[in-house]
Order: C-alpha cells, then sequence, then structure tokens
C-alpha cells in the first residue's frame, strides 16, 4: 500500500487593527456668553492599544443642525449668538480606525453691555457745563440702559443726569460720573470718569483813563473794572 505525504503550509495571520477608545471631552468657558470662543477640552485622552498616533476629528452643531466648515477644536465667538445650544462630537484616529464619538455640550448665555464715558470740556471752568459723553453697547443686540452717579469731591450729589449745569460747579472741585450699564438680564461693569474744574481767569468789562485831557508831564491813572467768575480777588 502506497502512503502519500501531505504537507500543509500554515500562513501566518496578522491580528486586525483595533480601534481606539472614546475620549473624554467638555467645552470651555463654563456658562460661555457670544464674546467668547468655543473650545474643546480633552478630560480623558483617546487610547489604542496598538500604540498607533492618534488624532482627534471634530464636528460641531448648534441646535441639533450641523455647522459645515467647522472641524477645529476651536469655535469662534463669531458662529455663536445668546440662547443656541452648541455640541461639539469627538472621534479619535489611528488613520485606520476611528473611536465613537464623545459629545461636550454648553448654551450660549446673556451677555453684559459695556459703556465708554468721557467728560467734556477737557479742561471746563465754572463757566461751562459739564458733559458726559456716553456710549452703551451690547453684543447680544439687547436694549440698553444706564444709570449714573455724580460725586463732587468724594461725596454723591442728587445729579443723574448726563450733564451738570456750570452753576453747580466751583473752582478745584473734582467731579467724578460713575456710569453703570445694563439690559434685560444683566448689570455690565460700571465704569468712572473724573475732572477738575480749572480756574476762570478774571475779565476786564471797562478800562478809563484820567484826567481826561492829557500833556506831556499830567500823570496819568488806569481805572480797571474787573470781574471773576471764580470769585478770586483781582489785581
Amino acid at each position: 500500500m502506497r502512503r502519500s505525504l501531505i504537507l500543509l503550509t500554515l500562513a501566518a495571520c496578522t491580528p486586525a487593527s483595533l480601534a481606539p477608545t472614546e475620549p473624554t471631552v467638555s467645552i470651555t468657558p463654563h456658562d460661555p456668553d457670544t464674546t467668547r470662543d468655543l473650545q474643546v477640552f480633552i478630560v480623558n485622552a483617546a487610547t489604542d492599544d496598538d500604540s498607533d498616533s492618534l488624532e482627534y476629528l471634530y464636528e460641531w452643531e448648534v441646535d441639533g443642525v450641523i455647522r459645515e466648515g467647522q472641524t477645529a477644536d476651536l469655535l469662534p465667538s463669531s458662529e455663536t449668538a445668546k440662547g443656541e445650544t452648541w455640541a461639539v462630537r469627538v472621534r479619535a484616529t489611528d488613520g485606520e480606525n476611528t473611536s465613537s464619538s464623545a459629545m461636550g455640550l454648553t448654551i450660549i448665555v446673556n451677555s453684559a453691555p459695556s459703556v465708554e464715558v468721557s467728560l467734556t470740556p477737557e479742561s471746563p471752568r465754572a463757566t461751562e457745563d459739564l458733559v458726559a459723553d456716553i456710549s452703551v453697547t451690547d453684543a447680544d443686540e439687547d436694549a440698553t440702559s444706564h444709570t449714573i452717579v455724580w460725586t463732587r469731591n468724594g461725596e454723591e450729589t442728587d445729579y443723574t443726569e448726563a450733564t451738570i449745569p456750570a452753576e453747580a460747579t466751583l473752582k478745584s472741585e473734582v467731579w467724578e460720573i460713575t456710569v453703570t450699564p445694563s439690559d434685560d438680564e444683566d448689570s455690565g461693569e460700571a465704569v468712572q470718569a473724573e475732572i477738575t474744574i480749572g480756574n476762570e481767569a478774571p475779565v476786564i468789562e471797562s478800562l478809563a483813563l484820567s484826567p481826561d485831557s492829557i500833556y506831556e508831564e499830567t500823570e496819568v491813572e488806569a481805572l480797571a473794572s474787573t470781574t471773576d467768575a471764580d470769585g478770586d480777588t483781582v489785581s
């Protein structure tokens, strides 16, 4: 009886590449308003059992709708608006396999208004009204209002409008205005501006020479009538 020897060749099998694990993510800052960029923060990094290098893939959604063109870990503030709910889905990839998605979520909150204040004139006298130029802006384009507090030499006054009449001021007084902006939800940061009332030069109202007739050796006297708005002694 003839026997045949059959040789079996076993091919080496390469193990399949494993997908990375899912990362843990969040969005910073917490409680962002529409003036703040949104940044993905990797709380727990993805891992890969094959020790492959990993990259992250980002997909941003607003109110459940994918925002096309936003595939970075940072979302510009120009993309957001108050009241929107933003989510980011993050997947890890080793170039061959991709993890399941991790998600971070945040809501855009109200942005408090801001204010700029300047006082005119720059070098006021006691004969001039003191006027505050007030500009309030709101990133959410909400309706705004503001409150005004005036102090004179550190003491609060009853004035609550943008203009201080000239008759309320005196030379050397220090006037400060504090303006606080607000919308229907929040108050913004108060802003101050300060100015000192300067000296008003005296005025010659009339000038006369005595005597009326003047000759070569006549002693002449000039008689001047002056006023000073600050009540200073004039010499």
